[in-house]
């Protein structure tokens, strides 16, 4: 079973706009260490009926 930081670097590797940036600077965190992703701040809900569909839509 995929831990949740492996789950979401594969989810990074497919959606790179989730990684989370400094709102001013636009970097990465030093010790970003894939145990969330900005896809997070979405409610449970949303996330489970629609999220990745969302985050496909965005990609193309």
């Amino acid at each position: 079973m995929q831990s949740n930081k492996e789950s979401n670097q594969k989810l990074i590797e497919r959606f790179p706009f989730l990684i989370p940036r400094n709102r001013w600077t636009g970097k990465i965190p030093e010790d970003y260490d894939y145990s969330y992703t900005e896809l997070d701040s979405m409610p449970d809900g949303w996330r489970k009926a629609f999220g990745e569909q969302m985050c496909e839509d965005i990609r193309e």
